[in-house]
C-alpha cells in the first residue's frame, strides 16, 4: 500500500463515533437476547444431532471420506433411485434425440435433461432445508449417497451451485441462507476431494509434495491452527507455487477451496508468528467450517482487535500497525478477504449482515471487545490517508493515472474508508462526494465545516446512496452544512 503520511501523524482528531448508526444495519449490536454465561462454547441444545457434531470435528483422513454406496437410509436410497431416472427419448429429428412435452413442444433432450437434473437438485435441496431443524449454527446434515447424487447431477464447483444458493437465502432470515448454502458447499467439497486425488496421475515433485502437505489434502475441514510459515500471507497464495505445480495442485482441489485454505493457512500462521493468543478453540473453529462460516475471516477479525487481550491502547502503535490493521478490515468489509460465490460481498451489501459479522455479534463477550475497540481504530485510522485509487487498487482495472478522473485522486482517511464500508458505501461514491464537498466548501464556510454540494452536482446514481452518506458522517460524528 502507498503512504502518505502527514508530518504528525500522531495528531488524529477526536470523534464522537455514534455506533446506534451500525444498530441500524443490524438490531443484534443492541440486543440483549443472546447473554449467556458461556459464549465461546459450541451451540448447547437437547437436539441429539448437535451433541454429535462436537465428535465430528475431528478431522477426517481421505480413506475415511471414501463412498460407501450402501450409506443412506432405504429412503434416500429410493429417492436417489426414482431422481436419477434417465429421460427416454420419443422422436428422432434430424440425427438429434428430442423429447415431446405434453403441450406438444419439442425440445433437445439433452436441454430436457438439464433442466431436469437441475429441478432434481432443487427438489432435493428443499428436502434438506426441511429437514433441518433450524438451529443457529447446526451444520446442515448431508450423506454421503445425497452428495452423490449432487455430483451426479452435473455439480462439480462452487460455481455450479450459484444457481441454487437462492434456495437457501430465500429460505431462512438473515444470514442463515448463506451460512448453510456454504455448509453444503464446502462439505462437497471434502466428500470430491479424495476422488480428485486418486484420479491425479503421474509422479508428484517436491514442490507439489509439499503444496499438498501444507494444503492438508488428504484431511477434511483443516483450520491450520499451529501452522506458521512467514511468507505466507492471504494475498499471495497464488504466488507460492510454480505455474505448473499450481496447476496441478488445483487438479487435487477447487479453486475456492485451494483459496479458502491457503486464507485459512495465512491467518494463522500470522497470529503464530506474532504469538498471538486466539480467542476461539480450534475445536470450536472446525465446528464453525463445518457449519458454513468462513473461519478466516473469523480467525482475522480475533487478530485485528485482539479479543484475548483485557485492554488494548493502540495510541502508541506503530503506524505500519495501525496500517496493517486498517487494511485487513477492510478488506474483511469489502469482502474482499475470501472471494466465493458465498461470500462475495457487492459494494452495496454490508459485512454486518453477514454469517460471520452474524456470529461475532451474538457472543456477548467478544461483541463488546469488538465495538469498543472499532471505535479506537477508527480514530487511529484517521492517520491513513490514501487515494481514492489506492484504497480500490485491488478492484480498478486501469493502471494508468492519465485515464484518471480528479476526483479519483481525492484523499480519503481510513477513518472514512471504514465507516462508508461498514454502512456499504461505494467508496467511488464516497470520494466523488467528498472532492464535491471541499470544492464547495472552498472560501464559503467560516467555521472549516464542509458544505453539502449543489444538487445538480451529483450524479442520480449518487443521489440513491445519500442516506448512506449521512450515516457515514453521523458514524463519524462529523457535521456538514446542508446535508440533514
Amino acid at each position: 500500500m502507498l503512504l502518505f503520511l502527514p508530518l504528525d501523524f500522531r495528531n488524529v482528531e477526536p470523534l464522537n463515533i455514534d455506533i446506534e448508526v451500525l444498530k441500524s444495519i443490524n438490531p443484534i449490536i443492541g440486543s440483549e437476547e443472546y447473554k449467556s454465561e458461556n459464549q465461546l462454547s459450541l451451540p448447547t441444545s437437547d437436539d441429539q444431532t448437535i451433541r454429535g457434531m462436537k465428535k465430528e470435528v475431528q478431522i477426517e483422513t481421505a480413506n475415511n471420506l471414501q463412498v460407501q454406496e450402501s450409506e443412506g437410509t432405504q429412503k434416500e436410497r429410493d429417492d436417489y433411485d426414482h431422481n436419477t431416472e434417465s429421460t427416454k427419448s420419443e422422436t428422432l429429428t434430424d440425427g438429434k434425440e428430442v423429447e415431446t412435452l405434453p403441450d406438444g413442444k419439442e425440445v433437445k433432450l439433452e436441454d430436457h435433461e438439464q433442466s431436469q437434473k437441475e429441478l432434481s437438485i432443487r427438489e432435493k435441496l428443499l428436502s434438506l432445508i426441511k429437514r433441518h431443524k433450524g438451529t443457529y449454527l447446526l451444520p446442515l446434515k448431508v450423506s454421503k449417497l445425497e452428495y452423490k447424487f449432487f455430483k451426479d447431477n452435473g455439480i462439480e464447483s462452487w460455481d455450479d451451485w450459484k444457481s441454487f444458493i437462492n434456495i437457501f437465502v430465500d429460505s431462512f432470515p438473515g444470514s442463515e441462507g448463506k451460512r448453510l448454502a456454504c455448509s453444503i458447499i464446502t462439505g462437497f467439497d471434502q466428500y470430491k476431494l479424495p476422488q480428485r486425488l486418486s484420479n491425479l496421475r503421474g509422479r508428484i515433485n517436491l514442490t507439489q509434495q509439499e503444496g499438498f502437505r501444507l494444503l492438508q489434502l488428504r484431511a477434511s475441514w483443516p483450520v491450520f491452527y499451529k501452522n506458521s510459515l512467514p511468507h505466507m500471507t492471504a494475498r499471495n497464495q497464488y504466488q507460492l507455487f510454480p505455474k505448473d505445480d499450481l496447476e496441478y495442485i488445483l487438479k487435487a482441489i477447487p479453486s475456492d477451496e485451494f483459496q479458502l485454505r491457503c486464507t485459512s493457512f495465512a491467518v494463522m500462521s500470522q497470529a503464530n508468528i506474532r504469538g498471538y493468543k486466539k480467542v476461539f478453540p480450534e475445536e470450536n473453529l472446525q465446528y464453525y467450517l463445518k457449519a458454513g462460516l468462513i473461519v478466516p475471516i473469523i480467525q482475522q477479525i480475533d487478530n485485528i482487535f485482539e479479543f484475548s487481550a483485557i485492554e488494548v491502547n493502540w495510541e502508541h502503535l506503530k503506524y505500519k500497525d495501525i496500517e496493517d490493521k486498517v487494511e485487513d478490515f477492510y478488506q474483511i468489509l469489502r469482502g474482499r478477504l475470501v472471494k466465493t460465490p458465498v461470500s462475495h460481498l457487492t459494494e452495496h451489501e454490508s459485512w454486518l449482515l453477514t454469517p460471520e459479522s452474524d456470529y461475532i455479534l451474538r457472543e456477548v463477550r467478544v461483541r463488546e471487545k469488538f465495538l469498543k475497540r472499532l471505535k479506537e481504530l477508527v480514530v487511529q485510522a484517521q492517520m491513513i490517508q490514501l487515494s481514492y485509487v489506492d484504497w480500490e487498487k485491488d478492484v480498478i482495472t486501469t493502471d494508468s493515472d492519465l485515464n484518471k478522473e480528479e476526483w479519483e485522486h481525492q484523499t480519503i482517511n481510513g477513518a472514512e474508508a471504514l465507516a462508508s464500508a461498514l454502512v456499504a458505501l461505494p467508496m467511488k461514491d464516497f470520494a466523488y462526494v467528498k472532492f464535491c464537498m471541499l470544492k464547495a466548501t472552498e472560501g464559503q464556510s467560516p467555521h472549516g465545516l464542509l458544505q453539502w454540494p449543489s444538487v445538480s452536482s451529483i450524479p442520480d446514481d449518487i443521489k440513491l446512496n445519500v442516506e448512506k452518506i449521512k450515516q457515514v458522517y453521523k458514524f463519524l460524528g462529523v457535521k456538514v452544512l446542508g446535508l440533514d
